[in-house]
């Protein structure tokens, strides 16, 4: 292999390695804004909200939803008619704490976040 063969062969792998770091930066913010969201609705509101990925005719979207929301949104048929509230609290990325009382800890939202970005690594790398 010739010398511009390793240069170009170090300069793509570089390449390549910046643009892996740019999206687990863009879906760590992503993650990062909706758990801001949902612990900011939970305080005004005083409901558990979790934080999950909603297949809208748009494309992938965090949401943070409650109860009352999950059932609207069941409704109107944008999520599945068997999903039931407890399965979504369980599989979803965050939830917030029950009421006001109860505060989240920062590992909760760092285990939260590493959890997306390793969903969006193993699943969404096609969409970059």
């Amino acid at each position: 292999m010739s010398v511009f063969g390793i240069i170009y062969s170090d300069f793509n792998e570089a390449r390549l390695s910046l643009k892996e770091w740019f999206f687990c930066r863009k879906q760590a913010i992503r993650m990062d804004i909706a758990i801001n969201l949902a612990d900011t609705k939970q305080r005004g509101w005083n409901k558990q909200f979790i934080v999950m990925l909603m297949n809208l005719p748009s494309g992938d979207r965090l949401v943070s939803i409650h109860r009352d929301k999950f059932l609207e949104y069941q409704r109107a048929g944008l999520l599945p008619k068997r999903l039931k509230w407890s399965d979504c609290k369980r599989q979803a990325f965050y939830r917030t704490p029950e009421c006001r009382n109860n505060k989240a800890t920062p590992q909760e939202r760092t285990e939260a976040k590493e959890k997306y970005i390793r969903y969006a690594k193993r699943y969404m790398k096609g969409a970059v």
